[in-house]
């Protein structure tokens, strides 16, 4: 996750000094501003401008905002990163409210609806052994996730209690 920095009053004089400035590299936003400020002590009152960004959830960046969850999500592992942003993909919540929520409501990663099927039948189903070999697994997971938010990444259903 990274950011890179300039100013409006470079650029508006057709300059585009900057650096590109690592997320984890801060504890919060009151560093990362204090960081920007020694990059452009050359300016008098630099106006700070995000020219550009990788790694950061939608909406949490924009040329001239930066959202102070940011260094919340940066500073946790990256598994959980992972979930959180398939929880915003699945749900469309933003990042506050799925820092809050994705890891509790985190079902698992699956390969197809029908491997969600039979783990989801596995833990909440008891069926006979005789009707096992008819039971449809995968219109059973369809059904079931039809109650549930989900989204494909990677070739893999992310699914989330609601």
């Amino acid at each position: 996750m990274q950011i890179y920095v300039g100013t409006y009053g470079k650029y508006n004089d057709g300059n585009l000094a900057g650096k590109w400035l690592q997320i984890s590299d801060y504890q919060n936003k009151h560093e990362f501003v204090e960081a920007c400020r020694k990059l452009h002590e050359d300016e008098h009152d630099p106006e700070f401008m995000f020219q550009d960004w990788e790694g950061l959830p939608d909406n949490t960046v924009g040329e001239s905002h930066l959202d102070d969850l940011v260094f919340d999500f940066a500073n946790i592992d990256q598994d959980d990163r992972d979930i959180i942003d398939a929880y915003m993909d699945a749900t469309g919540q933003e990042l506050d409210d799925a820092l809050e929520n994705a890891l509790d409501s985190f079902r698992g990663y699956f390969d197809s609806v029908q491997d969600f099927g039979e783990e989801l039948a596995a833990d909440i189903l008891e069926i006979p052994s005789n009707i096992e070999p008819y039971f449809d697994y995968e219109a059973y997971g369809r059904d079931c996730l039809l109650d549930m938010s989900h989204t494909t990444i990677n070739h893999k259903i992310w699914v989330f209690w609601n």
